[in-house]
This record gives C-alpha cells, structure tokens and sequence, in this order.
C-alpha cells in the first residue's frame, strides 16, 4: 500500500487518518507520521490497524530510550516527545467530555506529576523464560525483559538481583518511595535464591496474603500520611503522583465541612489526607487486602473514620448536609449503579479522580442529568509513556 499521514492522535492511544473516507485508528502511529499498515478490523464506517513501517516520522517522534520499546506493550507513547504526549492527553479528555458528556469546558494543561522515567514504585510482571515479561500491546503474547526503565531507582536495583525466575507465573514488585521499604509478591514458586533479593517477598493464595521473608506490606508517606499498603492491594503506582492527586482533591474540598464520603476509597489516601476540616468522613472500599489496610491506616491517623467493606453499587449513603463526594473508581467508571450511590447521599460537591477518559465523559454526562456540571478539569500525566490520562474534575450542582 502507498503511506498515508497521520492526521491526529485518538482516545485509546492510536493515530488516526482517513483513507477513501473511512477512518483509520492505526496503533503505534503518532500524527505527522508517513506509514504503512495492516487491517486489523474493519467495520463499514471505520477500521482498526497496526503499523508495518513507519516510512516517515513526525514531528512528534522521537528514538525510544527503552531497547524494548519496539516489542513490549508497557509503553505504547514512548516514542512521542513528552510534550506532545501531554496536548494529545490533555485533548483526548476534552473531546470524551464533549463527545460522551455534552460538556464543553476548557480543560487545564496536563500536570506533569511524575518524571519522565523512573517513576513507578509498582510493577507487575508476567515470567517468561525466568525473565520478567509484558505483554505485546494487543496480544497475549509476552516479551521477556532484561531492563525496565520505568522502576524507582530502588526496584530497577532489584529487577536485576531478581535471577532466574523459573517457576514463578508471576511477579509484582513494589516500594515505599518516601520509606525505603521493599516488597516482592510471587505468584508460583518462590525461587530458592529469594532470600538473596535482600528484600521482604510474599505470596498471596486466594486473596490470603502469605508472608514468605519479612512483612506482607510496604509503609509509604504521603501529604505527611503514613500508609501502609499490604501485598497486592491498591495504591497510587507513582508517588510523587499520589501528593499531585492529593493536592487537586485537596483544592477541591478545600475550605468545606460537614460530611466527607470517599468511594473507591483504596488505603484512605484521599479519605485521611484531605478530610480534616470535616466532621464525618465516610470511607467505602469492597477489596480485602485494600480494605484492611483502610482499616489499619484509619486506626492510625483518623479513628474516627467510619470504614465501610463492601460494593460501591451495594452502598446506600444517608443524605447529609454539605456533603462532599470524593470518588476514584477503576476504569470502568461509575456507571448508572455508582451514579445513584453518589447521588443518594444528596452531596452539593463532586470529586471524581479519573483514569480514564471515556468513562469520565459517560459519567459526567449522567451526573450532569441530576444538575451537576464540571467547574474544573486537570489532567495528570500520572502514567507517562503510556496512553493512559488521571483526571481530578470538580463538579458542583
């Protein structure tokens, strides 16, 4: 076929071009690029693609850092200059805004809330050939790493103590970046020479967390909280990208009191980082792990936060007076059922901590039909070299 320009960059990652008519979303093309494709799928209006060559670079392009970056899937922008990486996102959330949720609003320049690389205090990682692997973008495939440039210092450090991982599945290492501490949670067989990683290793069976070597858990410090954060449980994956988030929410609730609901409430980094003018705070989160690190960290810094363990969709809230709601739901979003959890608790504020911009356009678009509209909207460049946008969006009804 004869190239064809890219013309934009798409919502999901993709560059986009017409060709007879039909819109083409080409994965691994930036706008400015001069490629060659193949059909991936194709539908009447529009067709999905991949690269074949790239005949000519863009504007945009640059050589990746990463000697993977042509194979691994773990970072599918890391051949766009930082720069562009941050208009395209900063863009992608004010169309799905117009597009899914009939808002038009000027949306703020994306804060870059983490370096460029080495940023990442998680990682999960498949096990191929004993080697720590990602998948392919688009395939079940798995590359096998010998680097990864996207690890805090100290878990690049232990990405290459970690050896021969024959007969481990999987592999999830983590840090307490303000903390120092270290954690490896093995999914499989626990390598003979673990002891050897100098650092605490787990598994978890079932949801049950099993200490191997050391403690289950890592302690990491945020906006002046200490949290911990047990096995596989969920907290920020940058944490420098954690006190940006906390520093947004913060300046949304601020000067407010009354009632504080947290849904999707994680460890509590919102709930007892951003809370402390109010005289209720109300904590939902429905994974265990997570959970009882809610517990544990309300225990520690806020007594008097009434955790609830269960289903966003299950909760009905009881309507209070001046009621904020702080939500940071999985990519999903919140749909209908969250929805009507967060409007049953009648808040006159909404905080709602995106990370991912077509179900923030869904969701804004339904909250909007109960009177609420965004005041305003900062996208967080919280997963650089990735298509992946966080957003914290503040409406008001």
């Amino acid at each position: 076929m004869e190239p064809v320009e890219i013309t934009s960059y798409g919502h999901g990652g993709v560059g986009v071009c017409r060709v007879d008519g039909k819109v083409h979303f080409v994965e691994g093309a930036l706008p400015g690029d001069r490629v060659t494709f193949e059909i991936l799928r194709e539908k009447k209006s529009w067709a999905r693609a991949s690269v074949v060559e790239v005949v000519e670079g863009g504007p945009h392009r640059r050589e990746a850092p990463c000697p993977h970056a042509s194979s691994c899937g773990g970072c599918d922008l890391q051949s766009a200059l930082e720069t562009s990486q941050h208009e395209w996102k900063r863009q992608i959330v004010a169309e799905q805004l117009a597009r899914l949720g009939g808002v038009e609003i000027d949306v703020d320049e994306v804060v870059a809330a983490s370096p460029p690389f080495g940023d990442r205090n998680r990682m999960d990682y498949s096990v191929v050939d004993g080697r720590p692997a990602l998948h392919r973008r688009s395939s079940n495939d798995l590359v096998g790493l010998s680097t990864c440039l996207l690890l805090v210092q100290p878990l690049g450090d232990l990405f290459h103590r970690l050896g021969d991982l024959t007969g481990v599945d999987g592999i999830t290492l983590r840090a307490g970046v303000n903390t120092g501490e270290l954690l490896a949670v093995i999914d499989g067989d626990v390598p003979d020479h673990a002891d050897e990683w100098d650092v605490a290793v787990c598994t978890v069976d079932r949801g049950r967390v099993v200490p191997i070597l050391g403690r289950p858990h890592v302690h990491e410090e945020v906006a002046g909280v200490r949290f911990r954060i047990t096995g596989t449980a969920f907290f920020q994956n940058s944490t420098p990208g954690a006190e940006t988030l906390v520093s947004l929410v913060r300046a949304g609730t601020g000067g407010r009191s009354g009632v504080f609901v947290d849904l999707y409430a994680g460890g509590g980094l919102f709930a007892l980082t951003s809370a402390g003018s109010f005289d209720r705070v109300v904590a939902v989160e429905s994974a265990s792990q997570t959970a009882g690190d809610l517990v544990h960290n309300a225990e520690l810094n806020r007594p008097d936060v009434e955790v609830v363990h269960g289903r966003v969709e299950d909760v009905q809230l009881v309507p209070g007076e001046e009621v904020t709601v702080v939500v940071d739901p999985p990519r999903a979003g919140l749909g209908h059922e969250g929805v009507t959890t967060v409007l049953s608790a009648n808040p006159d504020r909404i905080v709602y901590v995106s990370c991912e911009p077509g179900s923030l356009g869904r969701d804004v678009g339904l909250l909007g039909e109960s009177g609420f509209g965004p005041t305003r909207v900062t996208p967080v460049d919280l997963f650089p070299q990735t298509h992946h946008i966080e957003s914290v969006v503040v409406l008001d009804r």
